[in-house]
């Protein structure tokens, strides 16, 4: 037992060293003239808000969101704890409405951290930057998601290197997933269109677990070797105390521990997969491009907008309730050329981008409705699945 222990300790050592030395290139866009899309389509988009006299961050709109989300929040919550008091004798019918509760911030959880979160760690939800952090670590940290991973990965490697392999962090999910054409084939990969159903369920668990690998022995994402203060890693290990107290306090009060257990996994599986979904019908779809980094060169031979252009794609715009849902991660596009700016305002900008994009002779990837970029995204697996004769 204790060699195999020992053994256990030595490989995981081992993986976590590889993780530390592996190198990422430091890559760079090429500079353009002031009349290419790159330059054009920011020209106009800050018109339109200078024009307006508006500002590019949230609005009343947005405000009142956090206000129903947070809200929903503590209600779903209070009902949970609230279980153990109600004059009903019947235990199934109690762990019914408890279930349903946990359901709730199974919804309510990716609502939080797509309309709120999203904004604030990409500072757009405030003019003020205090603001700003005070609520990416309420809807973000205290939500299981560590808003210093997220900055890394999703702020600096996605949105600069998006579908770029060995540089995106959210396609390098290889060897499990084949989500890019340059990825090597395995024979799994035939079935990915089929497990990635199920495991997409464990995205926001994986996240918990990862902060702490990435953050407190690693100090490494994707590739890219961080240095983290002593502040950083209070603030992300408060963040999870405040998620993981949250949740074990049911355990105590609940007429059976295991139901929160299970409440828990639940609740997680449904985030994990609203998020999964989310993000994949962005940029892992057929219409997308997945690039390889330059041979000889550390320069990538398209400007960034366009590179944007090429590898992001929208779905379901003109759904005003799925918009508001998922915080207007449906206008990919918008958000991706203009990450500062508060996703309330992307329906109004959104003709501009097309409009440019059409002008200067760059592709604008849209799906009508949501079921049609699931379609794309799911189909996407499939043929990446096959062994690279077949496809």
């Amino acid at each position: 037992m204790i060699v195999a222990r020992k053994d256990a300790l030595s490989l995981t050592k081992k993986i976590f060293n590889m993780a530390q030395k592996e190198k990422r290139r430091n890559l760079k866009f090429p500079e353009v003239g002031p009349d290419s899309f790159h330059n054009l389509v920011k020209r106009r988009v800050d018109e339109y808000f200078a024009s307006n006299n508006i500002a590019k961050t949230g609005n009343k709109a947005l405000y009142l969101k956090t206000i129903f989300w947070f809200s929903s929040f503590v209600i779903a919550y209070v009902g949970i704890i609230t279980i153990p008091y109600l004059q009903i004798e019947s235990n199934f019918v109690l762990f019914c409405l408890t279930m349903v509760w946990y359901v709730a911030l199974g919804y309510i959880i990716p609502g939080i951290g797509m309309g709120v979160m999203h904004d604030a760690a990409h500072n757009s939800y405030s003019q003020n930057k205090r603001l700003n952090k005070i609520i990416a670590f309420w809807s973000g940290d205290a939500m299981a998601a560590s808003m210093v991973s997220w900055r890394i990965q999703h702020n600096i490697l996605h949105h600069t290197f998006t579908n770029v392999d060995d540089q995106d962090s959210d396609i390098k999910k290889y060897p499990m997933f084949r989500f890019s054409p340059h990825h090597k084939w395995l024979r799994h990969h035939q079935y990915q269109h089929l497990y990635a159903r199920v495991l997409y369920l464990f995205l926001s668990i994986s996240w918990i677990i990862n902060d702490f690998t990435r953050i407190l022995i690693t100090k490494n994402i994707s590739g890219k070797e961080i240095k983290i203060s002593k502040k950083q890693i209070l603030e992300m290990l408060l963040g999870k105390a405040i998620h993981l107290g949250l949740f074990t306090f049911p355990l105590f009060i609940l007429p059976h521990a295991w139901w929160g257990i299970v409440g828990f996994f639940v609740m997680h599986f449904i985030v994990g997969y609203i998020l999964a979904i989310t993000f994949q019908l962005a940029h892992v779809v057929e219409p997308a491009e997945f690039l390889q980094e330059p041979e000889g060169t550390d320069e990538l031979d398209m400007p960034w907008r366009e590179h944007t252009m090429r590898t992001t794609a929208n779905f379901d715009p003109h759904n005003k309730l799925l918009t508001w849902y998922v915080g207007g991660l449906n206008y990919q596009i918008e958000h991706h050329l203009f990450p500062q700016i508060s996703h309330v305002h992307y329906p109004a900008i959104r003709q501009i981008v097309k409009e440019t994009a059409q002008e200067c002779g760059q592709p604008y990837h849209e799906f009508k409705t949501k079921k049609a970029a699931k379609q794309s995204h799911f189909g996407h697996l499939k043929l990446l699945g096959q062994a690279p004769k077949a496809a």
